[in-house]
């Protein structure tokens, strides 16, 4: 099916232009906060780029991918169900770990030890720092933007083009969660992308799962270690 060869396309270019933010992250000598930034920047800039190529490509206007913010008349809406999604994704994240700890104790125990070593926990390493807060913030959102237009601005729409919105958005969400390359989220990542994107039909603006996903990830930077048993984040 050429949808499917078409976004395995897009996902090998999307991986492939992650490889100068893995090396930024890599590299040593290099502060971790500073290698931190770099390594988010990256991957924004990057993102954006195989975003936007693949939405000229497609044929996709600003208009199609709903490059807008939701009309007056619905920014209450919009932002009730900004929140929602955001807290049903963050109670299903508190959820499946718990689950995920009474099926295998032993994988949970071998997350719990690897906490703490990853890009985000770099970036928020001064937490009573305002600066730290806020370069976070700025850093997270970026990256919701980039991956919202990217998944469901162009590969969502692409792929409703061929198929009906509910499959377009159960594969879209699928590969969403495999490219996080963290097989034991893959639930939660999936379940999350689902809710990006029955957030963005009912609003029909990437302003909503931007903002969703900025809070969601945000939240969990803040208050991931007290969602989980033994205070993985």
């Amino acid at each position: 099916m050429k949808e499917f060869k078409q976004v395995c396309c897009i996902i090998g270019l999307y991986l492939l232009t992650q490889l100068p933010a893995a090396a930024l992250w890599s590299a040593a000598g290099i502060p971790d906060r500073f290698r931190a930034g770099l390594s988010a920047a990256a991957i924004v800039l990057f993102t954006g780029l195989v975003a936007e190529n693949y939405r000229r490509r497609l044929a996709l206007s600003p208009a199609d991918i709903g490059l807008k913010f939701p009309g007056r008349s619905r920014r209450l809406e919009a932002a009730l169900l900004v929140f929602g999604a955001a807290g049903a994704g963050l109670a299903w994240f508190a959820l499946y770990f718990r689950l995920f700890r009474l099926a295998l104790p032993g994988v949970y125990a071998g997350l719990l030890a690897q906490k703490g070593d990853g890009l985000l926990s770099a970036l928020f390493s001064d937490a009573g720092s305002p600066a730290s807060l806020s370069a976070l913030a700025l850093g997270l959102l970026a990256l919701a933007a980039m991956e919202e237009f990217l998944f469901r601005g162009v590969i969502y729409n692409y792929l409703s083009r061929g198929m009906s919105w509910r499959k377009a958005m159960l594969w879209s969400s699928a590969v969403f969660a495999l490219v996080h390359l963290k097989p034991s989220g893959i639930p939660v990542t999936f379940v999350f992308g689902v809710l990006c994107c029955l957030l963005y039909r009912r609003t029909g603006s990437l302003a909503a799962p931007a903002a969703a996903h900025f809070i969601y990830n945000f939240s969990l930077s803040l208050f991931g270690k007290y969602l989980v048993p033994g205070g993985w984040t």
